[in-house]
């Protein structure tokens, strides 16, 4: 029983499902911090370099993903490369920051990232307009959708003096 828990990973749970109906029916499944653990290991800051350099960062909340947070890191990462972003990371909130969108906006900030990528509008509590409002595109992986920037680029770009 403990084996399960101490070994869990992202690949093996999604790839054997065996092993998700056994951790259904009589095992307990991975602690909060081993899942963060998982979602950090997953989601090292990998960069690459496209034609379109838009950079690119994902955004998954343990309270929305639960048990299926590493799936939706992996699911967010090829997406954003597929999409042909330069994808940096996939970032989560501390589980006790009382704002995670405004945490999630910020860290877009400090990185430059230009398109925020999400599994689905629940991780951002159904308004992607918090994020277009300031001059991100924001990008669902199920159902595949793309909220682009309220802001004119234009504006966006000007610098403040």
């Amino acid at each position: 029983m403990t084996g399960a828990v101490t070994n869990w990973s992202a690949r093996s749970f999604h790839l054997a499902p065996n092993r998700v109906s056994v951790c259904r029916v009589g095992r307990s499944f991975p602690s909060t911090d081993q899942v963060l653990e998982e979602i950090m290991s997953l989601a090292r800051v990998r960069c690459v370099r496209t034609e379109n350099g838009s950079l690119a960062i994902g955004f998954v909340r343990l309270q929305v993903s639960v048990d299926r947070a590493p799936c939706h890191v992996r699911e967010i990462e090829r997406h954003a490369r597929g999409s042909g972003y330069r994808y940096l990371s996939t970032m989560h909130p501390p589980t006790n920051e009382p704002n995670p969108l405004a945490y999630i906006r910020a860290r877009a900030t400090e990185l430059d990232a230009e398109v925020i990528v999400v599994f689905d509008l629940a991780h951002v509590d159904n308004q992607p307009h918090l994020f277009c409002d300031l001059g991100y595109r924001l990008e669902t992986v199920c159902p595949q959708q793309v909220w682009e920037s309220s802001v004119p680029s234009a504006v966006a770009e000007v610098p403040v003096i």
